[in-house]
C-alpha cells in the first residue's frame, strides 16, 4: 500500500477498526462456547487487525511486517502476543488477556480513531443508518464494517441509537433499521 494523506489514513483506520471488532466478536463468541481452536484463529486475526490499526494510526505504512512492527513499538502488546503463541499458560486465559488488552487500548483512543466518522455524523446532524454512511462519498470506496463500529460507539455512549421504518416504494414497512446520531 502506498503512503496516503491523513484523510485516507483516517478512512483506513475505520476499515481496520471494523475488521478488528468483527474478529474480536468471533473470538469472544467461540471462547464463550469453548470453541478454543476457532477462538485461537480469531485471536490471531485480531492480532493482525490490531497491528494494522496501531501502525496506520501511528503514521506508518501497513506492510507484511506490520505485526512485528507493532510488537516492536508496543512492549505490552508483544507480551500479550508472546503469551498466546509461546506460553505454557492456559490458552483460554491468554486469549482473554489479549482481548482485554486490545479492548482497553481501543477504548482509550476510540474517539480519535473514529473522528472522521463522528465529524461526518455531526455535520449531517440527522439520523443515519450504517448503509447511509457507507454510501456517503467520504466512505463509499472503503470496505468498512460500519455497523460494528457504530455499535461500539453506542455501547460507549458516544452515539445514540434508535430504529426507523424501512419502507418499500409502495409505503409498506419492510423492517425496522437501526439509525444513529450524535
Amino acid at each position: 500500500r502506498r503512503y496516503y494523506p491523513d484523510l485516507d489514513r483516517e478512512r483506513w483506520n475505520m476499515v481496520y477498526l471494523g475488521d478488528l471488532f468483527k474478529s474480536m466478536s468471533i473470538c469472544k463468541k467461540y471462547l464463550q462456547n469453548d470453541g478454543i481452536y476457532t477462538s485461537y484463529i480469531a485471536a490471531v486475526r485480531s492480532i493482525e487487525e490490531f497491528s494494522k490499526l496501531y501502525i496506520n494510526s501511528s503514521g506508518h505504512m501497513v506492510s507484511k511486517d506490520t505485526m512485528t512492527m507493532a510488537m516492536n513499538l508496543n512492549d505490552k502488546f508483544k507480551q500479550r502476543v508472546d503469551e498466546l503463541f509461546f506460553s505454557k499458560e492456559d490458552v483460554k486465559k491468554a486469549i482473554e488477556k489479549l482481548l482485554t488488552f486490545v479492548d482497553e487500548n481501543i477504548d482509550a483512543d476510540l474517539k480519535n480513531i473514529t473522528s472522521i466518522l463522528l465529524n461526518y455524523m455531526k455535520e449531517k446532524d440527522a439520523f443515519l443508518s450504517g448503509e447511509d454512511i457507507k454510501k456517503a462519498t467520504l466512505f463509499h470506496s472503503f470496505d468498512i464494517d460500519i455497523e460494528e463500529i457504530l455499535e461500539k460507539l453506542c455501547e460507549k455512549d458516544i452515539v445514540k441509537k434508535e430504529t426507523r421504518d424501512y419502507k418499500a416504494s409502495d409505503g409498506k414497512t419492510l423492517f425496522k433499521e437501526n439509525v444513529y446520531f450524535i
